[in-house]
């Protein structure tokens, strides 16, 4: 029965992926000429602690930076490729909890931060924070756990070893890059969706029943 009730949710769950790509190719073309800017939508740690908390999930409906097409596309391929080896239900947790425990991190380190009178935090307090970047991260970091897993087990493919090192390479190297008071979302966005899959993982092994 449950398994059944599962099955059920994925072509919402797929249909609700497929809707979100679409929001955020919608918004890049907003953005060049409808009206809509990336500011009405983003984030803040002020924000946030005015009540603001729904945008800490419109934040993850725009593009950040250059290149936004290309952005969308590498973060829809991440995306089908954790949804191929573990379901849609897998990629929203990792892109959820990536997004948004990443921004409650990164904004948590600033109010300390500000609490402990740096100047740079109280000055980046208000600045809009928003794109798709931990929305990538946190598939990349539950997909690293994903095909890493898979490496310890009989039939893995070259392919996972491939996936394998590119997710952990991406995260590497987006270490050094995100030494900034918003930049750390992105490792952290990784770490979040790699606990995630590790916690996923684990309640399905516990909800096996056992054989004698």
């Amino acid at each position: 029965m449950k398994a059944l009730r599962a099955r059920n949710w994925s072509p919402l769950l797929t249909g609700g992926i497929v809707a979100y790509f679409a929001a955020v190719t919608f918004s890049v073309i907003a953005d060049r000429g409808v009206g809509l800017r990336p500011i009405e939508v983003s984030s803040s740690p002020l924000g946030v602690a005015n009540g603001e908390l729904v945008r800490l999930l419109s934040s993850g409906l725009v593009v950040a930076g250059k290149l936004p097409l290309v952005q969308i596309g590498a973060t829809a391929l991440v995306a089908v490729a954790l949804v191929r080896r573990a379901g849609p239900g897998a990629w929203w947790g990792a892109a959820l909890s990536g997004h948004i425990g990443s921004a409650a991190v990164a904004y948590l380190v600033i109010a300390v931060a500000i609490a402990a009178g740096t100047s740079s935090a109280e000055a980046v307090a208000h600045h809009p924070d928003f794109g798709i970047s931990a929305v990538a991260f946190g598939t990349i970091g539950a997909l690293a756990v994903l095909t890493i897993q898979r490496l310890g087990r009989p039939g893995h493919t070259r392919g996972d070893a491939w996936l394998a090192g590119l997710c952990l390479a991406t995260i590497a190297i987006s270490i050094p890059a995100s030494v900034s008071w918003y930049g750390i979302e992105h490792p952290l966005a990784a770490a979040f969706g790699a606990a995630f899959m590790l916690l996923r993982g684990r309640r399905r092994t516990a909800a096996e029943p056992v054989v004698d």
